[in-house]
């Protein structure tokens, strides 16, 4: 099994498409994604709250510090 290793955490860039790591400053952007219905349609981890939404973030750039 290959070990992951995002430190740094790649970034990602094409013509049209520039990937890199999600941060605090995405935050009002994260939460209208993961409170909107239509698009969490078949996705369980809704955020109901802003609140919801920042521990959320917290978590994924926390699991990505420990290379999860």
């Amino acid at each position: 099994m290959n070990k992951m290793n995002f430190t740094p955490f790649p970034i990602l860039k094409t013509d049209r498409l520039y990937l890199r790591q999600i941060t605090k400053k995405d935050l009002d952007e994260f939460f209208i994604l993961k409170s909107d219905e239509r698009l969490l349609k078949y996705y369980d981890a809704k955020a109901k709250t802003y609140e919801e939404a920042r521990q959320f973030l917290d978590k994924i750039n926390q699991e990505i510090t420990e290379n999860r």
